[in-house]
């Protein structure tokens, strides 16, 4: 049921995803007290959330290819289904303060993992 969207489900999920490449440019925007609930200009955490943007941007665009690339969709989207839960997993049970908009993208990333491993489970 799931692998007749899957086209769209990638391209979707990719572009959201995708959209993380903004704190690449921008990491203070990124970590501000409405995302992460960090006010920070310590250079090595502005470091940190550049590459974490940078990650999640170019995981963002392998979700894309493997949208056009069925070969590679098997491991694009298991690679993106544990990130997910591993952020999610980190932003709902860790020990900080959580902001409304970042809840949501915990909770959004919860069920696109989800909804890639049923994929990966053939449902």
């Amino acid at each position: 049921m799931i692998a007749n969207h899957i086209q769209l489900i990638l391209i979707v999920t990719g572009v959201y995803t995708a959209a993380a490449i903004l704190q690449f440019f921008a990491p203070r925007l990124g970590l501000t007290k409405l995302t992460f609930g960090a006010d920070s200009s310590d250079p090595l955490t502005l470091l940190l959330a550049q590459h974490w943007g940078l990650l999640a941007g170019l995981l963002g665009g392998l979700l894309v290819y493997a949208a056009y690339h069925p070969a590679a969709r098997e491991p694009v989207v298991l690679v993106a289904a544990l990130e997910k839960l591993g952020l999610a997993g980190l932003i709902l049970f860790g020990r900080w303060p959580r902001t409304p908009l970042g809840t949501r993208m915990a909770y959004i990333d919860v069920v696109i993992a989800v909804i890639f491993l049923l994929y990966l489970g053939g449902i």
